[in-house]
């Protein structure tokens, strides 16, 4: 009998020791993306609707809907389903928890009145950028689709390809052969980490990855967010251009190789 019982316990702690998929990992095509997204938006708002926080106050599972927002969306399909949603005036004291605050990069410059963004966040005077091409913010970048060994993060901002919503997801069709952009962001990391890795540099320079963008003609391998799956691609960096002088952000076009 204390066997049978041991043998019970030891099949449950393997079951809860095993490791879970990627959560977002069954997402296959751009149309799955946005049902993902509008489902949690929409299971966010009448979370909303019932417990009342006050207007731009998070509530428990905002994080996850703004996570898959911004992961699993590329810039063209976040602008359909965003406008979409701010046509719902229950939307617009949630817009700050489920999105972010303004101004939005995937908004072009004739978004920029659909809403008053201070209502959102308070000092805030645009909705969108006054470039329509600027590079995504480092809060919009966040851990990104990718990371490379010194850390760095890379949203990918587009393929060249047109909206398909039966077509894989943009992060999905960074493959070999292809022209991709990507919008790039430095890890933030305290002056004294900054000097350490200067100084380490300098017997191991492949160090200082963590300070400066990559330069054009350099191949950097790049590993997939863990939410997203697990693969590793390469890409070669044709061009680069930083968001402002001494910004952390800058946009890479670059082949994957």
């Amino acid at each position: 009998m204390c066997d049978k019982k041991l043998t019970k316990c030891d099949k449950t702690r393997t079951r809860v020791q095993m490791p879970s998929a990627p959560k977002f990992e069954s997402v296959a095509t751009t149309q799955e993306a946005i049902d993902t997204v509008e489902e949690l938006f929409t299971r966010q708002l009448s979370a909303a609707a019932t417990q009342a926080p006050e207007p731009n106050k998070p509530i428990r599972g905002d994080s996850d809907a703004r996570e898959a927002f911004w992961l699993l969306l590329e810039p063209e399909t976040q602008r359909r389903v965003f406008l979409n949603r701010c046509a719902n005036t229950n939307f617009w004291p949630r817009i700050r928890s489920l999105v972010g605050s303004p101004p939005f990069s995937f908004l072009r410059p004739e978004d920029d009145d659909v809403l008053r963004p201070a209502g959102i966040t308070i000092g805030r005077v645009h909705m969108a950028n006054s470039d329509p091409f600027a590079p995504f913010s480092s809060n919009e970048i966040g851990r990104g689709h990718f990371s490379d060994f010194g850390g760095r993060s890379y949203r990918v901002v587009t393929d060249g390809a047109r909206h398909d919503p039966g077509a894989a997801p943009v992060f999905s069709r960074v493959t070999s052969g292809k022209r991709v952009v990507l919008d790039a962001k430095l890890p933030k990391m305290p002056m004294k980490e900054k000097v350490g890795i200067i100084k380490a540099s300098r017997q191991t320079p492949h160090l200082a990855s963590a300070l400066i963008f990559p330069r054009p003609g350099e191949r950097v391998q790049l590993s997939l967010n863990e939410l997203l799956g697990a693969s590793e691609t390469t890409i070669e960096v044709r061009a680069i251009q930083q968001r402002s002088r001494n910004s952390p952000v800058a946009r890479v076009y670059a082949l994957v190789v």
